[in-house]
């Protein structure tokens, strides 16, 4: 995506595969079969059999790709190819839940993996939000969001008033959106956490999946930062300097004489069901709109 290119190439794979655990780790690619066998890629082409037969991906953490596996004791959380596993928790969800969102800060050893609603072992609707720390699985929140399976996770960032109404401060921010809630309906509401899938908030009337989108769920999503240009001399008229230091300029942009070069950070949603299961082609692509305009420098 960074070259804006994609070169396609054939694959025969040998196996029915199951698309959507598709996952991709630091140094390998895994997918299970219609018969739920663990297979591995290191370019995607040439896939092998690990051996391991799971009942579902969880999702990549590290070099470690996380899973479910059937057991005569039940349900088991495991790891490939260091295998550690144990007994899954009570309403940990067994499908449909989100990609899984991985973050690290510098109170941490060990970053921590995310994952949210899906469908439990009794097939309700989950609305638990569940981290992974590189040993075990623990829930985080339990109904601070609406129960939702095939929701989508997007990292991202907002802006919040602070002390004083014109300054606005940036903030790490974690959006929930589409997905299918317990009653069947297509979620259009856009839900936020600002500490990493603690507790949620929903947006506001603004911040909704737009009616021109269809209901999705069970979508992927990427965050791409696309390079936009403009000019300063279609927009100002230049004035005696006042010598201020180059770090006044705003953090990310790039000036070129008149050229000014910002990056603005696109969510591209992919991939998604309909209501009857059939998967869509289209790739959407939004931003805050106050990202696209040409920053003050």
């Amino acid at each position: 995506l960074s070259a804006q290119e994609w070169t396609r190439r054939g694959v025969s794979l040998g196996f029915t595969p199951r698309v959507r655990t598709f996952t991709a780790c630091d140094n390998a690619m895994y997918m299970l079969d219609s018969d739920g066998k663990l297979y591995t890629s290191a370019d995607g082409a040439d896939w092998s059999d690990t051996g391991a037969v799971w009942q579902n991906i969880v999702g990549g953490y590290g070099d470690q790709v996380l899973g479910l596996r059937n057991a005569d004791s039940g349900m088991m959380l495991t790891s490939w190819p260091e295998v550690k596993e144990y007994r899954m928790p009570e309403g940990f969800p067994v499908d449909e839940y989100t990609n899984m969102y991985r973050y690290q800060s510098e109170w941490m050893s060990q970053p921590v993996g995310i994952i949210a609603g899906g469908v439990d072992a009794h097939g309700n609707v989950s609305s638990r939000v569940w981290g992974y720390d590189g040993l075990q699985w623990a829930m985080l929140s339990e109904d601070a969001m609406p129960a939702l399976r095939g929701a989508t996770l997007i990292p991202y960032f907002s802006y919040l008033s602070g002390k004083y109404v014109w300054k606005y401060n940036k903030y790490s921010t974690l959006m929930a959106m589409g997905g299918i809630d317990a009653d069947g309906g297509f979620n259009r509401d856009i839900y936020l956490s600002y500490n990493n899938g603690v507790s949620w908030t929903k947006g506001s009337e603004f911040m909704r999946m737009p009616e021109f989108i269809p209901g999705l769920w069970c979508l992927d999503n990427v965050v791409v930062s696309v390079p936009k240009t403009s000019n300063l001399d279609q927009y100002w008229r230049e004035m005696p300097k006042a010598g201020l230091p180059v770090w006044y300029r705003a953090a990310g942009v790039e000036i070129d004489g008149d050229k000014v070069t910002w990056y603005c950070p696109y969510i591209y949603l992919f991939g998604g069901m309909d209501a009857s299961g059939r998967l869509y082609d289209t790739v959407w692509r939004g931003v805050i709109n106050r990202l696209s305009f040409m920053p003050i420098i």
